[in-house]
């Protein structure tokens, strides 16, 4: 992130699909590297207000949810949260109780991430993890029969690469 923030830590705003609320922190004495200050929340909250009204998909959901989590912090409910990992969880929850948009989260590292400029190309690896994921899912392609009445049913639960997906779709719209 920016030179603003303290420390080693850092906290990112990510719409990532498909990506469930993760689990608490479980720590009996926090390390000084998940400890973050006020000004540290100032900068994640304004990062997180700039990426949401530049990148969500839906811009009114997007201002709803900038003012929602701006209001909070006016009214101090932020204040007391001194933990990264616990600060990162009341903002996905609260941007969820906004959005109703269940792959909206804030991530937290103790550790700086850079910024992107823009998109990057994956890794090898990155690209052999995603063929292995998409095939186990079957490119998405859940379930296919037909109906009474020459109808076609098909149970998509995801969207694959094309040129991954191609030979499944293809015998999928064969049937």
């Amino acid at each position: 992130m920016k030179q603003t923030m303290t420390g080693r830590v850092a906290l990112i705003a990510a719409v990532v699909l498909l990506a469930p609320l993760g689990g608490t922190v479980r720590a009996q004495q926090p390390s000084a590297d998940l400890r973050i200050d006020a000004a540290t929340r100032q900068a994640v909250i304004d990062k997180l207000a700039e990426t949401l009204e530049s990148d969500y998909v839906y811009p009114d959901v997007a201002r709803k949810m900038t003012t929602a989590i701006r209001e909070r912090q006016k009214r101090g409910e932020y204040d007391r949260a001194t933990l990264g990992p616990i600060f990162a969880q009341l903002l996905t929850f609260h941007l969820r109780e906004v959005s109703r948009d269940g792959h909206i989260r804030v991530h937290f590292s103790a550790d700086p991430i850079p910024e992107r400029n823009g998109p990057r190309e994956p890794t090898a690896d990155e690209l052999a993890q995603y063929r292995l994921s998409a095939r186990r899912s079957n490119f998405g392609f859940e379930r296919l029969e037909r109906l009474d009445g020459n109808v076609g049913y098909l149970d998509l639960r995801g969207f694959a690469q094309a040129t991954e997906a191609a030979e499944t779709a293809r015998d999928a719209m064969s049937f």
